[in-house]
């Protein structure tokens, strides 16, 4: 069974979300970024739902702790207010947070739905090769050939 962690301050919509969530997955609710660092530590979680703006503190710091310490778990973006600031949305999705999608309310129930399963059926292992791969791309490097043609070159000088 797949465990689904949703920080959200509203208790109703939190119910509304999980009842969305389908069958053969729990959903864990957590009012507010501490109480989900707690759940974080006890159980095995998935996936994780964050809504902006969370009651006790910004969430993009959550997002960056689960960055930073559960690198595996994919993070799902919820925006629920009338103004949507472009430079939140950028922010979530760069390195330093790397969130895997956001979605804007009014939630489509499809779309919500094709993000989850994409997000569970490509976590853990798969989720941090993804990270890597985005990561290598804007910052490209020597590659394991360059190396080996440096020193190859080396040697021959």
């Amino acid at each position: 069974m797949k465990t689904i962690l949703i920080v959200d301050g509203d208790r109703a919509r939190f119910q509304i979300l999980s009842a969305r969530l389908g069958n053969g997955r729990r959903a864990l609710h957590a009012p507010d970024g501490k109480t989900a660092l707690e759940i974080l530590q006890n159980h095995d979680i998935h996936l994780s739902l964050i809504t902006h703006p969370l009651p006790n503190g910004d969430c993009l710091d959550l997002i960056k702790m689960l960055h930073e310490s559960y690198a595996h778990i994919p993070v799902i973006l919820l925006i629920s207010g009338p103004d949507t600031d472009p430079e939140l949305i950028e922010k979530a999705y760069s390195f330093d947070y790397f969130v895997y999608y956001v979605l804007k309310a009014p939630f489509d129930e499809e779309e919500l739905a094709r993000c989850v399963n994409k997000c569970l059926k490509h976590g853990g292992i798969a989720w941090a090769k993804t990270i890597l791969a985005h990561y290598r791309k804007k910052h490209p490097g020597r590659s394991p050939q360059q190396e080996k043609r440096e020193k190859r070159e080396k040697r021959l000088a």
